[in-house]
């Protein structure tokens, strides 16, 4: 009876180690989603999005909902160009899409009616306002907490 309890000890300590391990890991991804409209605001279902990396080149693809939203999860930390593409309108693209950690970025990209050859750039830099996640953010540098006020100063 003992064995079985010395084992079972044994392996209750290995789950919780390990298991608090798995609760200490950190997200080093971010994401980003958006609205694709027409110019009266409707939504534009079935566009294709494509987001750019633009440091390393890699590219992913996506179509919008019926919704006309998207969604990229998983997305490393970085600056990034949207293009959208739909049939009778313009390609239109976004440039300067920052995603950082574990912040969910966010895009509204109006179309214009052309044709696809024609091309829209965005140079407008996306809302800084966080509207999906409650956190308060924002990095410090190691002066900043040298510098915090302690009882004993």
């Amino acid at each position: 009876m003992r064995n079985y309890l010395a084992r079972f000890l044994f392996v209750l300590a290995i789950v919780v180690v390990f298991g608090l391990s798995a609760f200490g890991q950190q997200t080093t991804t971010g994401s980003l989603n958006g609205i694709v409209n027409d110019p009266n605001g409707a939504i534009v279902a079935g566009a294709t999005v494509t987001l750019k990396n633009s440091e390393t080149g890699a590219e992913r693809q996506v179509t919008t909902d019926s919704q006309g939203g998207f969604v990229f999860d998983v997305v490393d930390p970085g600056r990034y160009s949207v293009s959208v593409e739909a049939r009778g309108f313009k390609k239109t693209v976004a440039l300067n899409i920052v995603v950082e950690v574990s912040k969910p970025a966010r895009v509204t990209i109006g179309l214009e009616l052309g044709a696809v050859i024609e091309t829209v750039t965005v140079t407008a830099f996306q809302d800084v306002i966080n509207t999906t996640s409650p956190n308060l953010t924002n990095v410090i540098n190691t002066r900043q907490v040298v510098d915090l006020p302690l009882g004993y100063r």
